[in-house]
């Protein structure tokens, strides 16, 4: 981890793959997937590498943090491991 004033990024072994701040509607979230996800919760996609896309998401609710959320949080780990690497 590395936390700052406003925010915390998750690091992996090979790189950052996640990111968190409070916002006064939530929590803003950030995720290094190697895929794009098409999900209500996801505000924007952008490509951040040739392998890599950066999702933003606001999460308002303790609803939103379902195991398909878990999900993308353990792909994104992977990627701080260098899956997209391989």
């Amino acid at each position: 981890m590395s936390p700052s004033k406003s925010s915390i990024t998750f690091k992996g072994t090979r790189r950052g793959f996640a990111g968190a701040r409070p916002t006064a509607k939530g929590i803003r979230v950030y995720l290094d997937l190697q895929r794009a996800i098409d999900d209500p919760r996801v505000q924007n996609v952008a490509p951040y590498t040739s392998r890599l896309f950066v999702h933003h998401l606001t999460i308002t609710s303790p609803a939103q943090l379902d195991e398909e959320f878990a999900g993308w949080v353990a792909e994104a780990y992977a990627v701080g491991a260098g899956a997209h690497l391989a």
